[in-house]
């Protein structure tokens, strides 16, 4: 929490500066400067929860905090655009009412003392305004983190309201005068591509322009005469001032062409020709005739402007399938076209009803795994599969996408650097274990269904290297830790519900995956303390799944059963109210054990059945470990009283079998003690004599229902199996009167 606490002061310190010096300025071009310093100051806000620790409580407060001060950047940047610019500021206060007023709020304090007059110089007041809309337009991706996407399109709609109409008739509401469009409008202009084209990233317009419309083939007979007149108009025009703005949009696209890396560069000016009809032809390393370049062209021209033209969503599904299979591809823009792909099938919907019978996996997750395949190929694809893993966006994400993406972790590990994967990692550790994330909402099924898409994901990235090599690997087991904390209790049945059904499969997956990972750091997860036992239920439920993870490892041989015998007098020294699933699971990984181990087991919990003050815990094993054993195993009934019921006939017959019957004596010998003690202690109880428990080998209070039960029981024990008796002891046998 100390990193976080002063980065966050840190920040804070930058933004009353920024207020105060807005406060204090009369020049426009500052107040402009600050409300660009308050935009960027926002791009890190709500992104660095790894940094807070592992407590709930802590990523809960250090986000309020972060919440709270976008709030007021952005309350205070409305503000000046409202004062400054003299417009209406009905839009601008129902932004604000997205970030409710605290008691002491920097930007009421600042924008109060702000003077409504505008300056004499109106480029001044153009730039300045232009930058306090760059500002609010900056704001966009943390709003989003904080979950206000409503306050995102209101940003937009704002924006684009504030851009004067092409046709001067139609008349602005949003402008109080004409010197209000006019400020407005170049800092709306400079904003709009930063909103728009994260608002198409994160699927919030819906718009035909999927891209730069320099890079869509269907635009470019009317770009290439647009931008001749605009270069024509900068080289000579009468107007002085469009000559100006001519210049600067050529300047832009100048920039732009230069800042592309050459290969890209090479592609935009080489990879298409433009036929003698003036339409876009095929990339040149692709055959007009071949399957792939004409799927890969349909897709590119797909479109829902109207019903007669709409494409079946499940023909576009089975187009993407069949490329997501193709080796490489055309050099098409796949970011703009998977977008597309990506919002078709919502939109047609209406249009087009689907066939929910032919549902099975949606357009929307063929668009992930045509990404996935082909990410390496292109930087769209790769950027659109960076932006929509990303926390914030992963969040808004239908369930059947988030649980695509967290089985197919092992393909995006091919395709991510090593820093991205580690806040990969992270943001998926974030999200599962925060409190407040969408799968809360999400009922136990579905909840389970994430987890168990994430452990699949999880054991893949383990298949793909060796654990040692894996630079991220601290990411991925922090990751394991947090899904083993929220492994529902595992519950034996004959009849499993729903809830068991999906817990079987969350288990199955969890082992599977846990038993790839570091020797060292799994026993450390695993490791159980004598005090563990002692605590309350809800820790005893996570003592509890720590055992039974032993128990089913050892099974698949993940790890020694020398790992599960540390933890035998634990076990048998434990309660029996919670224990019955775990004797359960360590009875069935002993049954892969020699014979030797088996009889060790036995001989063991006799013995610690003679001191624990919990016997009928150690007995109900005692019963599980010889009725499977023994060859009345498959008539047996898995029951906890049954087990004790059946004792005196499934480990007479065990120890009646050649390879146990010279352990029959000792271990008869020390049932006998077990039984006089019981007896000693049920005559006690049936006298109400609390001298007892201080008196001899105490047993717990919580067993005290159990005494005349397990009295009668391991007397028909020692009956059964009084051959092995002395004569003495058969007689004091005899002379017991059970209660």
């Amino acid at each position: 929490m100390v990193l976080v606490d002063r980065l966050d002061n840190q920040e804070l310190f930058h933004c009353q500066g920024a207020f105060k010096v807005a406060c204090g300025s009369k020049n426009a071009l500052v107040k402009g400067a600050c409300g660009v310093g308050l935009g960027f100051s926002c791009q890190d806000l709500l992104t660095r929860f790894e940094a807070v620790n592992d407590s709930n409580l802590g990523q809960e407060t250090f986000k309020m905090q972060e919440v709270d001060l976008l709030g007021k950047i952005v309350r205070a940047l409305s503000q000046m655009i409202c004062q400054l610019t003299q417009s209406s500021s009905d839009l601008l206060e129902s932004l604000s009412s997205y970030f409710p007023l605290n008691t002491y709020d920097m930007g009421t304090v600042m924008t109060s003392e702000l003077s409504s007059k505008n300056s004499d110089d109106l480029e001044e007041d153009i730039w300045g305004v232009a930058g306090l809309v760059l500002g609010l337009g900056s704001s966009v991706n943390a709003i989003y983190r904080a979950g206000a996407h409503e306050a995102v399109l209101k940003i937009k709609d704002l924006i684009i309201s504030w851009i004067p109409h092409v046709n001067p008739s139609v008349q602005n509401s949003s402008f109080h005068d004409e010197r209000s469009e006019i400020v407005l409008s170049v800092g709306s202009c400079l904003a709009l591509p930063i909103v728009v084209a994260f608002c198409q990233r994160v699927e919030l317009e819906s718009s035909y322009i999927m891209g730069p419309l320099l890079s869509s083939p269907a635009c470019e007979p009317h770009l290439a005469s647009l931008m001749q007149e605009i270069f024509l108009v900068a080289q000579n025009s009468d107007d002085h001032q469009q000559q100006q703005y001519a210049a600067w949009a050529i300047s832009f696209l100048r920039h732009r062409l230069w800042s592309k890396e050459p290969k890209e560069l090479q592609n935009f000016g080489h990879h298409f020709q433009t036929d003698a009809d003036g339409s876009k032809s095929v990339s040149q390393s692709f055959s007009e005739d071949s399957t792939v370049m004409k799927l890969s062209l349909w897709l590119m021209q797909l479109n829902y402007s109207g019903p007669g033209v709409i494409s079946h969503v499940n023909t576009v599904q089975t187009v993407l399938r069949c490329l997501s299979q193709a080796p490489r591809l055309p050099a098409l823009d796949w970011g703009a076209i998977i977008r597309r792909c990506m919002r078709y099938e919502a939109q047609v919907s209406e249009l087009k009803p689907l066939d929910s019978n032919l549902k099975k996996v949606t357009l929307r997750e063929e668009c992930l795994q045509f990404s996935l395949a082909h990410a390496n190929q292109f930087d769209s694809l790769l950027s659109f599969l960076d932006e929509i893993s990303e926390l914030s966006r992963f969040s808004s994400l239908e369930l059947n996408l988030q649980s695509h993406l967290l089985s197919h972790l092992e393909d995006l590990i091919k395709i991510f650097s090593g820093s991205r994967l580690e806040k990969l990692f992270d943001d998926i550790t974030v999200y599962l274990s925060s409190s407040v994330s969408s799968h809360q909402g999400y009922n136990p099924g579905q909840q389970s269904l994430l987890r168990v898409s994430c452990w699949k994901g999880l054991d893949h990235c383990l298949d793909e290297a060796s654990v040692d090599s894996l630079q991220y690997i601290t990411n991925i087991e922090k990751c394991m830790e947090v899904l083993f904390s929220l492994l529902p209790a595992v519950q034996s049945g004959g009849i499993l519900g729903v809830d068991q059904v999906d817990s079987k499969e969350e288990w199955s997956e969890a082992i599977n995956c846990l038993g790839k990972s570091r020797r060292g750091w799994l026993l450390d997860l695993l490791q159980v303390l004598e005090a563990d036992l002692v605590q309350g239920d809800d820790h005893f439920i996570q003592v509890a799944k720590k055992i039974q993870a032993r128990a089913r490892l050892v099974k698949i041989d993940s790890i020694p059963l020398t790992e599960l015998g540390r933890l035998k007098a634990y076990i048998l020294n434990t309660g029996s109210h919670g224990i019955w699933d775990v004797l359960i699971e360590v009875v069935a990984a002993l049954q892969h054990a020699e014979g030797i181990v088996k009889r060790q087991w036995l001989v063991d919990t006799v013995e610690i059945s003679c001191i624990t003050n919990y016997p009928s815990t150690a007995l109900q094993f005692l019963g599980l470990l010889s009725g499977s054993c023994c060859k009345y195993m498959p008539f047996l009934i898995l029951d906890r009283f049954t087990v004790l019921s059946d004792l005196p006939v499934t480990l007479t017959s065990l120890l009646s079998e050649p390879n146990w019957e010279f352990v029959a004596e000792s271990l008869v010998s020390r049932l006998w003690t077990l039984t006089e003690r019981i007896y000693n202690w049920a005559t006690h109880i049936s006298h109400a004599d609390d001298s007892y428990s201080s008196s001899l080998h105490s047993i717990d209070n919580s067993e005290n229902a159990m005494a005349a039960f397990l009295t009668h029981v391991m007397y028909h024990t020692c009956v059964s199996l009084k051959d092995y008796l002395p004569l003495e002891k058969q007689l004091r046998l005899a002379n017991m009167i059970l209660p």
